[in-house]
């Protein structure tokens, strides 16, 4: 039976095409056929042209600018209405009717008229034309709101053929995984190391894979079909490119500001509603009718005997149940403009709500995304070190063949549902920006990142101590500022002690330093701790050191004065942390609430920071979420991690309060970590680029000064 199952499976073998045949047709369609398009003239479409032409090309943009020019045309209309009237009428009577009046009783007559309805062009018109102008208003936002529904709806569909796609890829490759594994355990059984049970258990995971590659190219080559019919163009001029979504320091406030300020469902409301208080106004006066006029008739009986005379009068005209009728009309005009304002104060809530929610599964899906980020590493790392105990152990190759393909399985299939998570980041982004009002994210950087006093860019700052020795003469203090200015720092901490505070000549080097940092851009917080301080007894020093602090920013003048309050008082140095750390922290946090009280005493505004560790959520999570609500920022000491995982280990224990309790987030490096300036600025961006950390960090701080100027620069 097995030498039956052998030799079909050699005829299938024989009978289908190898696999490097289909490998090369597939490299050909993927490479050669966009070059033969080039070659042959079409024009290839990236994702941003197409989303250029989704503006030109969506039926409901059309049908929203057509409905717009209507509204256009109508105000337009409505603006030369009730201007004078000319009107022009002709009256036979025949010869047989015979009237008193001689006059009366010519054959024919003509009359020319010129009149002006004064209600209409004083108490309408205005109304009117405001009437006009609100309806051209909302066809306005409801083009705007068709634009920012068409974006969404094409890259929602681009970026799910763009997931198929990377599907497909995926799939493919695990399916050459499974052939390798199963070609090894096919010789491991024909030499008996293997049962027949283990090739029938990859080869299902083989036709498993493989179905679900042969469904997914199916379902990229419908969907890419149906794009290229949706812009009338060919499946080859569609270029899938990589999305990226650019990490942004978002606030749910201020997000939340932008989607109620540009709700475009509200504003169509409000429009609306000022559509109908302006039908309300001029429903006052509907059918109301003075209309003094001039005019001149023509009369006569032979054509040779015309005779004329000018003539002038008045016309008045109103609905007998006039009181009644308007009134009631105006009531119901009025109450239909009061449910559009509740209806557009209801969008806002709905948008408010909204934003909250995409916000959240944005972080969501952000914070996944580092832990899968931290899963893909483990694997990675685990296969390097099985790889080295292979180098190490070469008789264990045969053995283990199956082993390492598995943690190319585990791998790729990670990979995948990190694509998948990265995917769901970039549209969760678009649905952010759509429920904003946006159209690009340009936008929202100009909106949120640029406006008036948020910075552009993630702060940097470094710690200076021994301020009397470091900063003695004119020559240090320019170091400092030409330091800052190369490294494009835009903080310091300036340590307070003893000899600053009890020296003149040392206050006056703040004073000339803190001026000089500032005209550079460069904000100053005055750095004080001691992890003594938390014991009541041990706070004089403290007060003092306050004290001087405010006195010191009352005494100078606003360029020299100090911009914040640093805190280093790090208890976990004391040697009672081992067996006290619960009481020791609720310590720290007793020790900040006395700071707050001794500056609210003291009418002093000094926004406050704080050093942490990287541990204190080990000891209680309460107490160290208390300690940041009472604080303005913090800075997390992350010292000695020279890894991503590490940073993003850190930082996932302290951002859900930063973020929640909206308070800044600054990461601490320990210039002694790095070897070159080079390398300690690498890592940052790495930071940045790689787990997303602009979000959630509001800049970066570097221990120390000392030790950062004097790092090599390569």
């Amino acid at each position: 039976m097995v030498t039956a199952v052998k030799q079909k499976k050699l005829n299938d073998k024989c009978t289908k095409p190898p696999h490097w045949l289909k490998l090369t047709i597939a490299l050909l369609f993927t490479v050669w056929l966009p070059f033969t398009s080039a070659l042959l003239g079409q024009q290839i479409f990236t994702f941003h042209d197409l989303e250029k032409l989704t503006l030109t090309r969506a039926l409901t943009i059309k049908a929203a600018e057509l409905k717009r020019r209507a509204a256009k045309h109508n105000l337009s209309a409505t603006r030369v209405e009730h201007w004078p009237e000319f009107q022009a009428s002709y009256r036979y009577l025949p010869d047989r009717i015979d009237l008193t009046d001689d006059e009366l009783n010519a054959g024919n007559s003509l009359i020319l008229r010129l009149s002006q309805d004064i209600i209409q062009v004083t108490k309408t018109r205005s109304a009117r034309i405001k009437n006009a102008k609100a309806e051209l208003q909302a066809a306005d936002h409801a083009t705007n709101a068709a634009l920012n529904q068409a974006l969404l709806d094409f890259r929602t569909r681009y970026i799910d053929m763009l997931q198929t796609h990377q599907e497909a890829e995926s799939r493919k490759r695990l399916s050459r995984i499974y052939h390798k594994m199963l070609k090894i355990t096919k010789q491991q059984y024909e030499q008996g190391e293997k049962l027949l049970p283990d090739i029938f258990e990859i080869e299902k995971e083989l036709i498993k894979s493989k179905g679900r590659e042969e469904f997914s190219l199916a379902r990229f080559n419908s969907q890419q079909q149906e794009m290229a019919d949706l812009f009338n163009l060919q499946t080859s001029q569609i270029a899938l490119d990589t999305i990226e979504y650019q990490a942004l320091r978002i606030k749910k406030q201020e997000l939340q500001n932008l989607a109620v300020n540009n709700a475009s469902q509200a504003r169509i409301f409000l429009a609306k509603s000022v559509a109908e208080n302006s039908r309300a106004q001029s429903a006052e006066y509907r059918n109301v009718h003075f209309t003094p006029y001039l005019g001149y008739r023509y009369r006569w009986h032979d054509p040779g005997k015309i005779t004329g005379s000018a003539e002038a009068g008045i016309r008045l005209a109103f609905p007998l149940l006039f009181p009644v009728t308007h009134g009631k009309r105006k009531a119901q005009m009025m109450a239909t403009a009061a449910s559009w304002e509740v209806a557009a104060e209801n969008a806002r809530a709905v948008a408010r709500s909204n934003v909250v929610e995409a916000h959240d599964r944005l972080r969501l899906t952000t914070h996944q995304l580092m832990e899968i980020e931290k899963e893909l590493e483990f694997q990675r790392e685990s296969k390097r070190i099985k790889n080295e105990k292979l180098v190490r152990l070469p008789e264990r190759v045969k053995t283990d063949r199956l082993r390492l393909l598995r943690f190319d399985v585990q791998i790729e299939k990670t990979r995948l549902r990190k694509k998948y998570l990265q995917h769901e980041k970039t549209l969760r982004f678009y649905e952010l920006l759509y429920l904003c009002g946006l159209r690009w994210p340009s936008e929202l950087n100009r909106t949120l990142a640029h406006k008036p006093g948020a910075p552009t860019e993630l702060s940097h700052a470094t710690w200076v101590w021994n301020t009397a020795q470091t900063l003695a003469d004119d020559a240090q203090q320019q170091r400092l500022v030409q330091f800052c200015q190369t490294e494009g720092l835009t903080q310091v901490f300036l340590s307070i002690n003893r000899e600053i505070m009890s020296s003149a000549q040392s206050t006056n080097i703040l004073q000339t330093t803190i001026t000089r940092l500032h005209q550079n851009a460069i904000s100053v917080s005055a750095l004080i701790g001691d992890p003594m301080w938390i014991f009541p007894s041990k706070r004089n020093h403290l007060i003092a050191g306050l004290d001087f602090i405010i006195e010191y920013n009352r005494r100078v003048e606003v360029g020299a004065t100090f911009d914040m309050l640093h805190l280093d008082i790090e208890p976990h140095t004391l040697p009672a942390w081992k067996k006290e750390k619960p009481e020791l922290l609720r310590r720290l946090l007793e020790t900040i609430i006395q700071i707050k009280v001794a500056l609210k005493s003291q009418n002093t505004a000094l926004p406050i920071g704080i050093d942490l560790p990287t541990f204190y959520h080990k000891v209680d999570v309460q107490a160290l979420r208390e300690i940041i609500s009472n604080v303005s920022s913090v800075t997390l000491m992350a010292y000695k991690r020279k890894s991503l995982i590490s940073i993003q280990t850190a930082l996932s224990h302290i951002t859900p309060h930063t973020t929640e309790l909206d308070k800044r987030l600054v990461l601490g490096l320990n210039a002694d970590d790095f070897k070159t300036k080079m390398a300690l600025r690498q890592f940052m961006a790495q930071i940045v680029t790689r787990i997303d950390a602009g979000e959630i960090l509001s800049g970066f701080a570097i221990h120390d000064y000392k030790t950062y100027s004097t790092l090599k620069e390569k």
